[in-house]
């Protein structure tokens, strides 16, 4: 009996997990090569009684990762072919897909309850004068409600991983979809010092929209027009991005709300209070400026909130 399409990615992700199929993939997703090239390296790496097996193996993945979209297959000259009529050799190079469909496995299985759950925070009634959360509006819910990546949203992790060097990072990672997820976490939730003076997630943005022209369109000439028509470029890349974001928190361990308890359910909750040179060198009023000196101070000397705050 056939194997339907959900039964084939499931073996097709279950197949990139296996240490074989992790092997094979990853010569695929680094480089274009050929089943006999894969053969080949892995035999130099540790050698094989029979050849022949190991081919099979590696022809089976190859033919079931191509049906699924996860490879695909090309035809290049075969400098080793001595025969006219066949000259070439088919190559395969990996896509980005099988992240795609396992993405879809998480997001599909989750409640719209339970996606709002994680990716909003729980404030406590305390402290909800200070972080004040806006309703979710109607668009909001309407993006809790999809299972999978849409079309954009694929383009834009397509064009994200056709970088060789994103390729290599993913890989210092065992695990294919930990390094993508990973690597995913780390351009659109963190930022260091060397990312200055934005996330890279910003490089990403601006080199897919620049390369693809039909979502922002800049016709316009004059000067006071291409402003608008910049506010218009970041206005929309932005929204984009935002709900790719979204999806990736969804499936990543990344969560707000672990950081956010951090700072209201530890002893690090009376720091929020001491305030910031910035804050205090800003403000222009001498009797505020001096009592936030002196709430500094209480807070530096004794460790604790002051009354009544």
């Amino acid at each position: 009996m056939a194997l339907g399409k959900e039964d084939l990615i499931k073996k097709g992700i279950e197949g990139l997990n296996t240490p074989r199929g992790k092997e094979i993939f990853k010569f695929y997703f680094l480089n274009e090569m050929s089943q006999e090239d894969i053969r080949d390296e892995l035999h130099k790496r540790k050698r094989v009684r029979d050849l022949q097996v190991l081919y099979n193996l590696i022809s089976n993945y190859t033919l079931a990762w191509e049906e699924l979209g996860y490879i695909i297959g090309k035809q290049v000259p075969n400098p080793k072919s001595k025969s006219k009529f066949h000259p070439n050799k088919t190559v395969y190079r990996a896509t980005i897909n099988p992240f795609f469909d396992y993405a879809k496995q998480i997001l599909s299985s989750l409640s719209v309850e339970e996606k709002i759950k994680m990716d909003q925070i729980t404030i406590p009634k305390k402290l909800e004068k200070k972080f004040k959360r806006p309703k979710l509006t109607k668009e909001e819910l309407e993006e809790y409600n999809e299972t999978e990546f849409n079309d954009i949203e694929k383009k834009i992790l397509t064009y994200i991983f056709s970088f060789k060097r994103v390729r290599k990072i993913i890989y210092k990672n065992e695990n294919f979809f930990e390094g993508v997820t990973h690597f995913l976490e780390r351009i659109f939730f963190y930022k260091t010092n060397n990312d200055w003076p934005h996330r890279i997630s910003h490089f990403f943005r601006e080199g897919f929209f620049i390369k693809d022209k039909s979502y922002v369109k800049v016709t316009q000439e004059s000067y006071t027009d291409r402003l608008k028509e910049i506010k218009e470029f970041e206005k929309i890349s932005f929204r984009y991005f935002i709900r790719l974001r979204n999806k990736i928190k969804l499936i990543s361990n990344f969560s707000d709300q672990d950081y956010f308890d951090l700072t209201v359910h530890t002893s690090l909750r009376k720091y929020q209070y001491m305030p910031t040179l910035k804050e205090i060198t800003e403000e222009k009023d001498r009797t505020k400026k001096i009592g936030l000196v002196n709430l500094w101070s209480k807070i530096y000397f004794f460790d604790e909130i002051p009354k009544g705050w």
